[in-house]
This record gives structure tokens, C-alpha cells and sequence, in this order.
């Protein structure tokens, strides 16, 4: 006699006896740390470029909405929507207001996006804001930002991925110097990228 035939299931597959989801977890997590071993010659990680369009644009973004929008300055597209008013509006009006941060641009009809699996399954991850920062030596610096009060695993698989894919690129060095920014709260924004900019010229330095 099967498992289905003697179990009920409710809201849940049938692997769940066995503990499958929490199997799963563990492999994602061991195979986000795995990286290459350069200093035994193994090539570094390198990203996947898309052959026909390698770059995007802001200049690509036209769009109607019947959804509350903010007018912007610093970004090159002329509204910011705010889906979540609390969080991306206050975001989105710190990016304003920042000395350091010489344009933005919500991530919406961008098309940018950063792959990852969770739970045996590929998905792609949409980050809040992309950001050009302008260190104090004058050079720029790109950042992914990712406005989020609560964290939860599915959350985490996203932020891994997201390193992953800036470090990948970084390595690469034909698109400039990347980071990827975390920040529970809109108001500590400037705080959580500063940080970051003195880690680049920390590295530099």
C-alpha cells in the first residue's frame, strides 16, 4: 500500500514525510557557498551575459500607471510608483535627498532581474532600487538595494544569490564596480551605503 493511500496530506506534498523541503534548503545552502578555488588556478566566478542585449537602459522604460507615483530628480525616469508607500516612497525620497548618490532608478519595467533556485525551483529575484554612488576619491559605484523590514528563507536565497551575482560581475570588471545593499529601515539608508562605499575603498586602499 502507498504513502497517498495511507496518509492524508493537507496543503502539503506527500515528500514533506520525509523532510524533502528542509533536504533541499541544505543543498541550496551548500551549493551558494561553493566557489571557485582561484588560488589553485580555478577560474573565478564569472557571470552569464545575454548575447543580444548585454546592457540595459533606463531609456528603455515607458509605462502608464493608475498606481500612486512620486516625480523624481536624481532618477532618470520621471516617477517613481509606489507600491509600497511606507517603504519604497520613503527609499526612493532618501535617494533624493543623499549627497553621495548621483542618480537611481526604481527597479520597474527594467527587466532586471537575478536568478535563483529555492526549494528545487528556479525563480527570478527583482531588487527594489539600482543606484549610481559616488565614493569620495571621485570614482562611481553601482548598487543593487533591497528595502526589507522582515526577512524570511525564501528572502535569504535571494540575498545569496544576489552576492553571488556581484561578485560574478565584479570579476568580470566590464560593467564598473558593484555592491548589493541590504536595509530593513528606508531611514538608515544612507547609513547602509556609506558602509558599503568605505568597504570599496577599503578594498582599493
Amino acid at each position: 500500500m502507498s504513502i497517498q493511500k495511507k496518509v492524508r496530506f493537507v496543503n502539503a506534498p506527500f515528500q514533506e514525510l520525509a523532510l524533502e523541503k528542509y533536504q533541499q534548503r541544505l543543498i541550496e545552502t551548500l551549493i551558494d557557498a561553493i566557489e571557485p578555488d582561484t588560488a589553485s588556478g580555478e577560474l573565478p566566478l564569472l557571470p552569464i551575459i545575454e548575447r543580444y542585449r548585454p546592457i540595459g537602459s533606463t531609456s528603455e522604460v515607458l509605462f502608464r500607471t493608475v498606481r500612486k507615483c512620486f516625480g523624481t530628480v536624481k532618477s532618470h525616469v520621471s516617477h517613481v510608483v509606489a507600491d509600497s508607500p511606507k517603504w519604497e516612497h520613503t527609499a526612493a525620497y532618501y535617494l533624493e535627498k543623499i549627497p553621495f548618490v548621483v542618480s537611481y532608478v526604481k527597479n520597474d519595467h527594467l527587466d532586471f532581474t537575478i536568478p535563483y533556485e529555492y526549494q528545487g525551483k528556479r525563480h527570478e529575484y527583482r531588487p527594489d532600487f539600482l543606484a549610481r554612488l559616488k565614493c569620495e576619491d571621485g570614482s562611481k559605484v553601482n548598487a543593487i538595494i533591497e528595502i526589507k523590514g522582515f526577512e524570511t528563507d525564501k528572502d535569504k536565497q535571494k540575498f545569496l544569490a544576489a552576492k553571488k551575482w556581484v561578485k560574478a560581475v565584479n570579476n568580470q570588471g566590464g560593467f564598473g564596480k558593484w555592491v548589493y545593499v541590504y536595509c530593513r529601515n528606508p531611514q538608515k539608508l544612507e547609513e547602509a551605503l556609506k558602509t558599503e562605499l568605505e568597504k570599496v575603498l577599503g578594498e582599493l586602499g
